[in-house]
């Protein structure tokens, strides 16, 4: 399967789960958003910044930006952009 299709594929099935959300409330949201990104986070420390180093186009990277984005005051958000600045 070429990486565009993959691609695409994924953007579906995200947008899918995007419909399923809009029943979410705002702050539960908030809260699942913050969840991903600390776990995402904390997965990044214990398998090393060389496994999971912080490039546009890895999906780990490009999900915590667009986080950050929407939650810039968020604790979370913080330590993702002072780990990933260095």
């Amino acid at each position: 399967m070429s990486k565009e299709i993959e691609q695409q594929q994924c953007q579906a099935c995200y947008e899918r789960q995007l419909q399923k959300s809009e029943g979410v409330l705002p702050s539960e949201l908030s809260d699942l958003l913050a969840r991903v990104m600390r776990a995402l986070i904390l997965t990044r420390e214990y398998v090393g910044e060389d496994v999971l180093p912080p490039i546009k186009g890895w999906e780990w990277y490009d999900a915590c930006m667009m986080i950050a984005e929407k939650m810039p005051e968020n604790e979370w958000t913080t330590i993702f952009l002072e780990k990933i600045e260095g």
